[in-house]
């Protein structure tokens, strides 16, 4: 029995349909089996069922293990199994239920001795009780939780468990507006996931930060983050990280003032959370909706939005967002003139607000008073210390002492004023610096632009000639030919050299009919309409390969049909432009180029070996890599694609374009025509 328990444990993390197999092989079987064995299988059930989100059989499977743990009165495996009831319950948007039984836990921890797996279990009760202290609005209580939480963990935890004390630790720093402290724990966090290669724990890190530098409304690293976290939580198909990755970003295309998609985004995560049943997320997003709604002047639809997300916010005791809520409801009713209405939500918003206000109040008030506390604490145990040691004339060099530091103190305030101003001019002056690269980019996508369109012009007027030369040139050769072939006939009776050279003119003529057809034609067809996008790019692909200097590897199976012909010249003209830079610059012997097609989406990724180089460095260069590389970002941008270098010096080149695909369209012979 043991060992179908400890598989079922080591597959939980690995296999769930195997885990759940050894689980219920050990329940279901013959072999002797003690109570506790029995609970334990009870518990690796129940965290299948949970992570299944099949909460009412992890309901039942929990239940019966803490039954079992109550009668054999031990006490540390019954904590543990209120930690996982209470994670339950919270998962089930459940979050009273949820605190009462993990304050039970915290009542049974405060009986057994600091030590071992006391201390462990503690840091991750105290961990969860805060996160849902702090998403009811207790900020004081998840001040206390959290921080009780890290510091266990910080003396006592693994890497990874303080990682995660740190994250949630971040959270609530970043609720309060301490975006320094907050942006601290994150980084730290993310560091050890990276070191660990917890690649989808450092994505929740990408998106925590993204949140601090929308906050601070650097929207261009935030934007670069989310969709960090974004492209990792698709791949591990978490779909609630996943839907709050859109709705974040639709708050930042809202800031942006691009508005259509803000509302697309939000209108993903919506969907999202409404199939996986997330009520948190579903009120922020009806509630975001409702506020776009508001911007745009349909006020119906915003009241709509709204009313749903009041009716979930109340559910879920949300102070912060029920404050948002009623404060666009009553915008939105007193543009539609209802006073009354606007009237009572902002009555609403102003009650709920001012408790709100008060807990953050208290929680700053608390915090500052604890400092003191231990600040005085420890002056005064010093104090007393040095007085019992000195006499009357160290007690005046005592006094001395303290006036230096008030000196010293003063001195350090002072200091701080003038850093805080140098701060602040650094900062307008990175503000000027980053207005005057942003202008630069406009100049160089007008280059880019500019050449595109030179390129387009130029075969919308080989065509035209191409159709000129069909309709004129072979409407006339045509007519000769039926014209000549009449008077063939009336030649029948004329001597035999006469009708040899009325034979050859006919061929002739034939010649130049053929000779028209196929000068139009070449004139008419460049590589893509001649071609195709996949072969266009397997061509340049082998002629970069013929050159000897490298080895191009192509991967394409994903893609299926044609594409909008702009899209593909986007792409042909872009895979061009970086294979000439890596036969030019990067010293690479192997090239891999791969072109995926999602379902609405299609991206593109170009690798080297080469000699890389430092992408910072070369945004402030004017050489032809330089400009080759933004021309490149520039069609991306033009076609609202994604695009993004990853180098480093000695260690290749890696480019990735990724470029949304409209609803589906007929792009055959007669749209290129």
């Amino acid at each position: 029995m043991k060992r179908l328990n400890d598989s079922a444990w080591h597959y939980l993390d690995i296999d769930l349909d195997s885990a759940q197999y050894f689980a219920k092989k050990g329940l279901l079987s013959n072999i002797p089996k003690t109570p506790y064995q029995i609970s334990i299988a009870h518990n690796a059930l129940g965290t299948y069922f949970q992570r299944t989100s099949k909460y009412d059989s992890a309901t039942y499977h929990f239940s019966k293990s803490l039954e079992i743990r109550k009668r054999l009165a031990d006490t540390i495996p019954l904590i543990n199994v209120y930690l996982n009831l209470g994670s339950l319950y919270y998962d089930q948007g459940n979050p009273i239920q949820a605190i009462d039984t993990l304050e039970k836990a915290v009542i049974l921890l405060n009986t057994q001795p600091y030590q071992g797996d006391s201390l462990t279990i503690k840091s991750s009760v105290l961990n969860m009780l805060g996160v849902i202290y702090m998403e009811t609005g207790r900020l004081s209580e998840a001040f206390e939780a959290l921080s009780k939480s890290y510091q266990l963990r910080t003396h006592n935890g693994s890497d990874l468990d303080l990682a995660k004390s740190a994250l949630n630790f971040g959270h609530l720093h970043e609720l309060i507006h301490d975006y320094k402290t907050a942006r601290k724990l994150y980084q730290f966090a993310l560091h050890t996931y990276n070191d660990y290669g917890y690649t989808f724990k450092a994505a929740k890190c990408y998106k925590s930060l993204a949140d601090i530098y929308m906050a601070e409304a650097n929207y261009s690293q935030a934007r670069q983050y989310y969709n960090r976290a974004k492209n990792i939580f698709l791949q591990e198909d978490d779909k609630q990280e996943v839907a709050g990755t859109y709705s974040s970003l639709g708050y930042l295309e809202e800031a942006t003032g691009n508005f259509e998609e803000a509302f697309q985004d939000q209108q993903t995560a919506l969907s999202i959370y409404s199939k996986i049943d997330d009520r948190d997320g579903m009120t922020e997003s009806y509630n975001h909706l409702g506020q776009l709604a508001i911007k745009q002047n349909d006020l119906t639809q915003a009241i709509e939005y709204l009313t749903k997300a009041e009716g979930l916010a109340q559910q879920l005791s949300s102070a912060y967002l029920l404050t948002n809520v009623y404060d666009g409801l009553a915008k939105a009713y007193g543009q539609q003139q209802n006073y009354r209405q606007a009237f009572a939500y902002k009555m609403k918003s102003e009650k709920v607000y001012k408790k709100h206000a008060l807990d953050l109040q208290q929680l700053v008030n608390e915090r500052y008073q604890r400092e003191l506390a231990e600040q005085k604490q420890q002056i005064l145990s010093e104090k007393l210390n040095k007085e019992k040691a000195i006499t009357r004339s160290q007690t005046l060099q005592l006094y001395i002492l303290y006036l230096v530091g008030g000196a010293m103190l003063l001195l350090f305030f002072i200091s701080w004023v003038n850093f805080k101003q140098k701060a602040r001019l650094q900062k307008a002056k990175e503000k000027e610096q980053q207005r005057q690269q942003e202008i630069n980019q406009l100049m160089q996508d007008q280059k880019v632009h500019k050449m595109d369109a030179l390129i387009e012009g130029q075969q919308s007027e080989r065509i035209r000639i191409a159709q000129d030369i069909h309709d004129r040139l072979g409407s006339l050769l045509s007519v000769l030919k039926i014209h000549f072939g009449e008077v063939t006939q009336q030649f029948k009776s004329i001597q035999q050299k006469t009708e040899s050279k009325v034979s050859e003119v006919n061929t002739l003529i034939d010649q130049a009919a053929q000779a028209i057809r196929e000068i139009s034609q070449n004139l008419r067809s460049g590589v893509l309409d001649e071609m195709g996008l996949i072969p266009a790019i397997e061509d340049i692909c082998q002629r970069a390969q013929d050159t000897g200097k490298i080895e191009v590897e192509v991967h394409t199976e994903s893609v299926k049909g044609q594409l909008n012909p702009n899209l593909e010249w986007t792409i042909y003209r872009n895979t061009e432009e970086a294979l000439n830079n890596i036969l030019k610059h990067a010293q690479a012997n192997k090239v891999i180029v791969q072109i995926f097609q999602g379902k609405d989406h299609i991206s593109v990724t170009i690798e080297d070996n080469g000699v890389g180089f430092d992408p910072k460095q070369l945004k402030e260069s004017e050489n032809r890599q330089s400009l080759g590389l933004k021309g490149m970002k520039a069609r991306t941008r033009k076609y609202n694609g994604s695009f993004e270098i990853d180098s480093k010096k000695n260690r290749g080149t890696i480019i990735m374009m990724d470029f949304k695909l409209q609803p589906t369209e007929n792009y055959g012979d007669e749209n290129k025509q």
